[in-house]
């Protein structure tokens, strides 16, 4: 029987939010750089971009394909049949720097411009190439009282020989990262819980990383082949003292990822250990049932869980592969659903905040702003859950929570071996043979 929450006084509870939501707002205009501040007008632009469906489908298809174009009159042809479709409406700045890259004329500089552009836009959300590049980020961030969890950029691999070098370069981090945090100073409300010292050192796994054969049809030999790979990372994280957090993807993983979670949370050497943790995607029909399922199973064990919530990133994937095969989409369909879901699960996950430490992952502040106003009615302190935010987005936002009191996460990823672009991550030139596993069909990556 799963877990069941009284409806609240949902007047009463708007109007909290919308008190808090007036603090935070000005705190956040105190924080915002400058009119002509680079960030913000990036900021402003990507925030438009992600509004309009259409546009962001081309424009991740473009970004995708880009690295793989080597002369003008190929950019200049794919923004035309891409971006530049008949009866679009765009931004005026945006409109006509398009114009000018598919028109002959202009092609050449404009091509050298986007190339710089994007590679400065993805590179806002890449906390770097290698620990020693990352560290002093890091480090700046928990100075700020923001802490982090890192992943590996990329999609699932392809082959044993890339999912050896992903396990590799997950064992360097869990390596150098845990030491090299731990003499940084103290910071009471970020690096305590109830229940005693965090790890400053925060890991997730991209389990589609790590093994070339996993196969919803294979089950119990995907999740075999899936375990042998991640015990090692787990014992290396618990030996370090760091955090380990199990990323969730595309639906046909979800079975797989949540049974060897189960598998592993419940043998003797991990049944104890406190900082493991698994996301829930708040758009899957399933949602409540696997919430349902880790209560039951932190219950079991006799030790905490964290369950990071958050909305997903594989909506638009998930619905059309179902359409294409007629199937039921494992995902609610509207988005006002979504976010409702995400709103009773927050309340759920408070209640339960004894048996699974809730990580609310967004940035629609009224999601974040509902769960820290049921978190306050129930007298459950700030340190007893976090907010986790992408790295690169949202600066003054995440600075604002943190000066009221929220303890605050970014998610940070580090480029994969392979950048797709030159000069963001290191000085190997991209080739469209690099590019070409890039998928355009599975959506982002990102867990929010």
């Amino acid at each position: 029987m799963r877990f069941k929450v009284a409806a609240p006084d949902a007047t009463e509870i708007d109007a909290a939010i919308l008190a808090l939501g007036r603090e935070l707002h000005a705190r956040t205009r105190q924080l915002q750089g400058g009119l002509f501040d680079r960030e913000r007008w990036q900021g402003a632009l990507l925030d438009w971009v992600l509004r309009d469906p259409s546009f962001k489908v081309d424009l991740f298809r473009f970004v995708d394909v880009l690295p793989s174009l080597h002369d003008k009159e190929a950019v200049r042809r794919h923004v035309e049949e891409m971006l530049l479709r008949p009866g679009r409406a765009l931004p005026a700045g945006v409109g006509a720097a398009l114009k000018v890259a598919a028109s002959g004329i202009g092609a050449g500089v404009a091509a050298h411009t986007l190339r710089k552009q994007v590679g400065e836009m993805a590179q806002r959300f890449i906390i770097g190439a290698t620990p020693e590049e990352a560290l002093p980020k890091l480090e700046a961030l928990h100075a700020e009282g923001i802490g982090f969890t890192v992943d590996l950029l990329g999609e699932a691999t392809l082959s044993r020989q890339e999912a050896e070098r992903y396990v590799e370069r997950y064992e360097a981090l869990i390596r150098e990262l845990p030491g090299r945090c731990a003499a940084w100073p103290e910071d009471e409300g970020l690096d305590r819980g109830p229940r005693g010292a965090l790890p400053r050192c925060n890991i997730s796994l991209k389990l589609s990383a790590l093994e070339a054969h996993l196969d919803p049809l294979d089950h119990e030999a995907s999740v075999e082949r899936l375990q042998k790979r991640v015990l090692p990372l787990l014992r290396a994280a618990k030996a370090a003292g760091a955090f380990v957090n199990f990323d969730l993807e595309q639906w046909a993983l979800h079975d797989i990822a949540y049974d060897l979670f189960e598998n592993v949370v419940s043998l003797p050497e991990f049944r104890d250990w406190p900082h493991l943790g698994i996301v829930v995607q708040a758009y899957l029909r399933s949602a409540p049932a696997d919430v349902e399922r880790l209560r039951l199973l932190a219950k079991k064990r006799g030790t905490a869980l964290t369950l990071r919530l958050v909305k997903g990133a594989y909506w638009d994937y998930e619905v059309i592969r179902a359409r294409q095969q007629g199937w039921e989409a494992p995902v609610l369909l509207h988005k006002a659903q979504s976010d409702a879901q995400f709103e009773h699960l927050s309340r759920v996950l408070l209640q339960q905040h004894e048996l699974l430490t809730p990580a609310f992952a967004s940035h629609n502040l009224r999601s974040l702003l509902h769960a820290w106003v049921h978190a306050k009615r129930a007298g459950i302190a700030p340190r007893a859950f976090e907010f986790q935010m992408l790295y690169g987005m949202a600066e003054a936002e995440r600075r604002a929570l943190r000066e009221m009191g929220a303890r605050v996460r970014v998610y940070a990823s580090f480029c994969r071996e392979w950048p797709i672009w030159s000069g963001v991550c290191s000085k190997t030139p991209p080739t469209a043979a690099s590019s070409s596993n890039t998928s355009t069909t599975s959506g982002s990556s990102r867990p929010f």
